[in-house]
C-alpha cells in the first residue's frame, strides 16, 4: 500500500537540530498548528496550484488577475517570481537589488518596521512576517539581511515558487490521494 500524503517541515533556526522533517505517509502532529489549509492542483507536474493574489500589508499587488500558477518546493531555498515584480516588492520593502538579482537590507533595523506579505491560495491567507521572509546572515561579526524574495525568470512561463522561506513558515503536505498541496502554521 503506497502512501497517501507525505509532509514537511523545516525549522526556522538554521543550527537547529533537527533541521528539517519528512514525514512519508502522513503528517507529524508536533510540527504544525491548526488545520491544512488545502488548494487542489492544476497540474501533476511539481504540484501545481493556483494562486489568487500577493498582498503587501494587506493591499494586493495585482500580480494574479489571472490565477498564478504555483508549486510548493522544498529544493527552493527563497520564495521566488518572476524577475520584474519580484525586484518591484524588494524595492517597496526597502531593499536594494544587486546584479545577482538578491534584495539587499541596508541593516536589519527594517525588520521592526517591514510590512507582512500575504500569499492567497484557494481561499485561504498565509502570512509571512518580516521575521520569516527576512534572511539574517552573519559571517565575520557582522550580520547582513537578505530579502526572502527572489527574481527569476523561467522560458515560457510565469511561475511562482514557495520555497524553504514558505515551507519554514508553514509545513507543506503533499495529498497523493486527493491531489492537493496543503499548508498549516509551523510550530517552531
Amino acid at each position: 500500500m503506497s502512501p497517501t500524503k507525505s509532509s514537511f517541515w523545516l525549522s526556522q533556526d538554521p543550527t537547529a537540530s533537527p533541521g528539517g522533517e519528512l514525514t512519508i505517509g502522513g503528517t507529524n502532529s508536533a510540527r504544525y498548528t491548526g488545520d491544512f489549509a488545502y488548494a487542489p492542483l492544476t497540474s501533476e507536474t511539481y504540484w501545481q496550484f493556483n494562486m489568487s493574489d500577493v498582498q503587501l500589508g494587506g493591499t494586493s499587488l495585482g500580480w494574479c488577475s489571472e490565477p498564478c500558477p504555483t508549486i510548493c518546493d522544498s529544493g527552493t531555498s527563497l520564495i521566488a517570481g518572476p524577475k520584474a515584480q519580484i525586484n518591484a516588492l524588494n524595492k517597496k520593502l526597502g531593499a536594494v537589488v544587486n546584479a545577482a538579482g538578491e534584495g539587499i537590507f541596508p541593516n536589519c533595523d527594517v525588520i521592526k518596521s517591514l510590512p507582512n506579505v500575504q500569499f492567497v491560495i484557494n481561499g485561504n491567507t498565509f502570512t509571512l512576517t518580516p521575521q520569516d521572509y527576512v534572511l539574517q546572515i552573519t559571517s565575520g561579526g557582522e550580520t547582513t539581511c537578505l530579502s526572502g524574495f527572489d527574481g527569476i525568470d523561467l522560458e515560457g512561463i510565469s511561475l511562482y515558487i514557495l520555497g524553504d522561506v514558505f515551507i519554514a513558515t508553514y509545513t507543506a503536505v503533499f495529498d497523493f490521494k486527493n491531489n492537493q498541496v496543503g499548508g498549516a502554521k509551523s510550530v517552531q
